[in-house]
């Protein structure tokens, strides 16, 4: 991890860097963030590297595993 930031002051919305390569914007509230033009749904996590962006959002099923 190369660098980290709270982009809520609430801390809800959470930004981190791994190596300048591949940054997770990590949506842990209710309501959904855009960030840089993309919109990261609540409990969501937007990734983006050399190849592009995605965002992952997990369904209620996996949490149940």
């Amino acid at each position: 991890m190369t660098d980290f930031a709270y982009l809520k002051e609430d801390g809800t919305v959470q930004k981190t860097v791994y190596g300048g390569r591949l940054t997770a914007v990590g949506n842990f509230g209710d309501d959904r963030y855009v960030y840089e033009k993309t919109e990261i749904p609540p409990h969501s996590v937007l990734i983006e590297d050399e190849a592009g962006r995605m965002v992952y959002t997990p369904s209620l099923e996996e949490g149940r595993r």
